[in-house]
């Protein structure tokens, strides 16, 4: 335990600490929006990289290793680890077992880990299946940065547009409203979760907690497809690592 916690400190300085290199608050803002959104950022050119933080950095990093935590414990029995966030490999939604589809990463130029995110269905259930409308799903997401509720929602709105156009986008923007309405910051180790219950709705939760619930699952289709859209998804790499442990 107490080498999970001291890595986790250090990997989350030496973000920070690369963030800040690369070049500052501002700019990292901007990449987190940039990789919800796939819409690249211009990078700074005048932003400073003094090479003595990153030697103090290393030499940090050099006396931790040397004390013998160089290696995290293994993750629990019935939880899966995603670059430091755990889920648990069943869930249990509406007196249904859904079970761990496969979890992924949004990443911001390979070195920046936004997010790890999860995905729960049915076992059994195909990939073509996974957005119908009779089958319940949860897609749970943990935050690694400070995430704004307005930049959430417009890197949300910017892939929805793409990929459900204007027509989609009025079918949906009363319900769509009132979902990212219960939208708030979220800091690094927050969670969304969203629970699709066919016939009920889509149920937003944050760190636990059910803020809100959407019907329809024309709504949810739109929703969830954000990362598992078949053909224009946020990512396709997230999408297939998410969909991993499905048959197909």
């Amino acid at each position: 335990m107490i080498r999970t916690v001291l890595l986790a400190r250090i990997s989350h300085r030496f973000t920070a600490a690369a963030a800040e290199l690369a070049g500052g608050p501002a700019l990292r803002s901007a990449r987190v929006l940039d990789v919800l959104s796939s819409t690249p950022a211009r990078p700074d050119s005048r932003a400073p990289c003094p090479a003595r933080h990153l030697r103090a950095l290393a030499s940090r990093i050099g006396a931790i290793c040397a004390l013998g935590l160089g290696f995290a414990a293994a993750p629990a029995l019935g939880v899966v680890e995603q670059s430091g966030a755990r889920f648990e490999e069943t869930a249990e939604l509406a007196d249904r077992t859904l079970t761990l589809a496969g979890t992924g990463v949004a990443k911001y130029r390979i070195v920046f880990t936004v997010y790890a995110a999860a995905l729960y269905v049915p076992e059994g259930t195909p990939p073509d299946e996974v957005l119908a409308a009779d089958t319940p799903r949860r897609l749970e997401i943990e935050y690694f940065y400070e995430i704004s509720p307005e930049d959430i929602i417009r890197a949300a709105n910017t892939v929805l547009e793409r990929q459900i156009g204007s027509d989609g986008m009025m079918a949906i923007e009363e319900r769509l409203r009132r979902f990212q309405g219960w939208f708030q910051a979220v800091e690094d180790g927050d969670r969304y979760r969203m629970d699709y219950v066919p016939g009920e709705g889509t149920t937003l939760s944050f760190n636990g907690e059910p803020v809100g619930t959407v019907e329809g699952a024309d709504f949810a289709e739109a929703y969830y497809g954000i990362w598992l859209h078949p053909d224009d998804p946020l990512s396709d790499t997230l999408r297939d690592d998410l969909l991993a442990g499905l048959a197909e």
